[in-house]
């Protein structure tokens, strides 16, 4: 029908001109007469082809009975309201159809499509895509969804009921702007049809600066320590880029003089008391940055900074960052004035965050003594909602892992971890169900 406008238009056009020139010749015999004439036939097919074009506008549609062609189907989806377009179906946008997006968290479009018949009404999608780089999309009916291929199977929604169609978007991190339009067909699998388009859009513009890369959580930029030796503060640090990438890590640090040393590490083999290390992550790769300081025995509290540069090899020079990490270690004495909170227990890391049921949550807790400890969780308002038996800490680093009751509601949480009178700092994480 759009492609018939211009042929209707060119016709008008063509009776107007036909009307127009034998006016013309006869000017000269009749100029007053001719003149009215000439400018009473303008006006009516003007008026004719505006009156056309108007009825094929508002007859427009997006939907075709009488070819099973794709190239028949239009898009239909628009910001709220229904669209049934004489659809043996209804389709019933739930969110908009467009998005923006600064960071790689997952974007989801949602349409209820309805079934107004007395029968099953069997309903199939056809994916259409083009993916930049590292960018994942999946389509749900409910709670069945589909990654890996383009068409789904047959769903079939009951009489008078309706079945929920998602479109999950993952972008990747990237330095300059991109987006991603993702066409799905939605058709009557017995009538393909009856089939109507819904376009969704995704728009990606980086942040300011333009990071690709990210901590799982907060890092613990000031830890205190108790004592000598091997002191260790660890985090997961991730690449939000889609491709293989190779991260140049820096270190700068400040150390007292005297027995004191920094190593690093990415990862369980990339370790190095140097100031360059370089680590090629996969895509959406992560791995473990631990810094590990090694502290002569103390007669007076002293303390290390220690600052990592983080740069992938990206075309923008501004995608990098610098963070800061300073060790504060006490005398071994000093653990005898320890009351209530103490330095001598520390949750170094605890990951993921947000954090889901079907995941457990890890923690990473530094100690100076080896006993039991647990972990006590409350709510926002301080009410204590779980204690948590954690077992036998040994002294030094120890990778705990706990699952929070099922009977805790969606929410932020407060975790302290304590060992005999000994208690950490409290730990905040935010729980999805």
């Amino acid at each position: 029908v759009v492609h018939e406008r211009g042929f209707i238009c060119t016709g008008f056009r063509w009776l107007r001109n036909s009307m127009q020139y034998p006016l013309q010749r006869s000017a000269a015999i009749l100029p007053g007469l001719t003149k009215y004439t000439m400018l009473t036939a303008r006006i009516t097919a003007s008026f004719a082809c505006f009156v056309c074009i108007a009825s094929v506008s508002t007859a427009q549609i997006v939907h075709t009975s009488f070819s099973p062609r794709r190239a028949a189907v239009r898009p239909a989806l628009k910001s709220g309201g229904e669209h049934t377009l004489a659809l043996p179906f209804a389709v019933l946008p739930l969110t908009g159809n467009t998005s923006q997006t600064s960071t790689d968290t997952e974007i989801t479009f949602e349409t209820l499509i309805q079934n107004p018949s007395d029968t099953v009404l069997p309903i199939t999608f056809i994916r259409t895509q083009t993916l930049p780089p590292g960018w994942q999309t999946s389509v749900c009916w409910g709670i069945n969804c589909f990654a890996a291929t383009d068409n789904s199977e047959t769903y079939d929604i009951p009489p008078h009921g309706n079945g929920q169609l998602s479109l999950n978007f993952n972008p990747a991190l990237s330095d300059f702007s991109d987006s991603l339009t993702t066409y799905l067909e939605v058709a009557d699998s017995l009538n393909p049809s009856d089939a109507v388009m819904l376009p969704f859009r995704v728009n990606f513009v980086p942040a300011n600066p333009p990071l690709v890369f990210s901590w799982t959580s907060p890092p613990r930029t000031d830890s205190v320590f108790i004592g000598s030796g091997l002191h260790v503060i660890s985090n997961f640090f991730q690449s939000g880029l889609g491709v293989s990438n190779t991260y140049t890590f820096k270190t700068y640090d400040s150390l007292p003089n005297s027995g004191w040393s920094v190593t690093t590490c990415v990862g369980n083999s990339n370790c190095t008391q140097s100031d360059n290390l370089k680590v090629v992550f996969p895509p959406f790769g992560d791995n473990k940055i631990k810094f590990s300081v090694n502290a002569p025995d103390l007669s007076a509290p002293d303390s290390a900074i220690v600052y990592l540069s983080i740069h992938p090899t990206t075309k923008n020079t501004a995608d990098s960052a610098v963070y800061r990490f300073s060790f504060v270690v006490l005398p071994s004495s000093s653990v005898a004035s320890q009351s209530g909170e103490s330095a001598g227990l520390v949750v170094t890391n605890a990951w993921p965050n947000p954090l889901r049921p079907s995941i457990g949550l890890h923690l990473e807790v530094l100690t100076d003594e080896p006993g039991t400890a647990m972990a006590t969780v409350y709510n926002v308002d301080g009410t204590r909602k779980a204690t948590l038996q954690l077992g036998e800490l040994t002294a030094g680093t120890n990778d705990l892992q706990l699952s929070l009751p099922d009977e805790l509601s969606s929410g932020e949480y407060i975790i302290r971890v304590t060992e005999g009178r000994n208690a950490s700092e409290i730990v905040r994480i935010n729980y999805i169900k």
